[in-house]
């Protein structure tokens, strides 16, 4: 399937899910590490004094390495099954992080004992993902894979464009695990970063959807990962429910 303008989308939704950071708490979501929680946790681990020692910031530069390196797997399987998909770096979203971060915590105003258990608890997650040797980014073909908002949003279009693809109680799930995900990162954003988000997300969208043509967009792999984006969301759904 062609993915219209989705190279801003898919870049922002690992942002959105996995890389932002929290405003006013230490406490990232879940149990696992992210990357946006490493990174601040290196600039944190430079810049405060005394918060990590040499060898904390090598785990983290570990962590960070097999990163990028499952992601490129993740994009290498992506442009296998996708005609005319190009792969994408996580090398700028990394400089992009590590840019914002030296900047709130280089002049040390932010540094306090709030960061350093943020750059604690974040290595913590670190240390148990490479002890357990799971993934940083599940390949697309992982069933169990959560799936990010950028799929997400590309199959509630495809659901809505193409006639009998989806039904309407997966689309209403689709739009539920949306909505779910933009809480769960405006409570952890200041309301300025989170309004900015969410404008990105919803003017990209628009973009995707005005450039979808069913004629030409309504392939047989186009509904095949909509119908499969839609299975993992009501598994998920299901699950959350009990």
């Amino acid at each position: 399937m062609k993915r219209f303008r989705t190279a801003h989308i898919a870049a922002a939704s690992i942002l959105f899910l996995s890389l932002a950071g929290p405003a006013m708490a230490y406490k990232w979501p879940g149990d696992g590490p992210s990357i946006g929680g490493a990174v601040a946790a290196k600039s944190i681990g430079r810049h405060c004094k005394g918060v990590l020692t040499g060898a904390d910031m090598a785990e983290i530069e570990t962590f960070l390495s097999k990163a990028a390196a499952d992601y490129a797997a993740v994009e290498k399987e992506r442009a296998a099954s996708r005609h005319g998909y190009k792969p994408r770096s996580l090398d700028s979203i990394l400089a992009a992080l590590a840019t914002s971060y030296d900047g709130k915590y280089g002049d040390g105003g932010a540094c306090g004992s709030s960061a350093a258990e943020e750059a604690r608890d974040m290595l913590a997650r670190i240390r148990k993902m490479m002890a357990e040797g799971g993934s940083v980014f599940a390949l697309p073909s992982d069933p169990n894979r959560i799936p990010d908002t950028a799929e997400v949003m590309q199959a509630r279009i495809v659901g809505e464009k193409c006639e009998g693809v989806l039904s309407a109680t997966q689309l209403a799930e689709l739009n539920l695990y949306v909505a779910k995900a933009h809480v769960r990162f405006a409570r952890k954003a200041t309301d300025a970063d989170g309004r900015t988000m969410l404008d990105h997300e919803s003017s990209s969208e628009a973009a995707m959807a005005r450039d979808f043509q069913p004629a030409r967009d309504c392939t047989l792999g186009a509904v095949a990962e909509a119908r499969q984006t839609a299975a993992r969301v009501s598994r998920i759904e299901a699950s959350t429910a009990k």
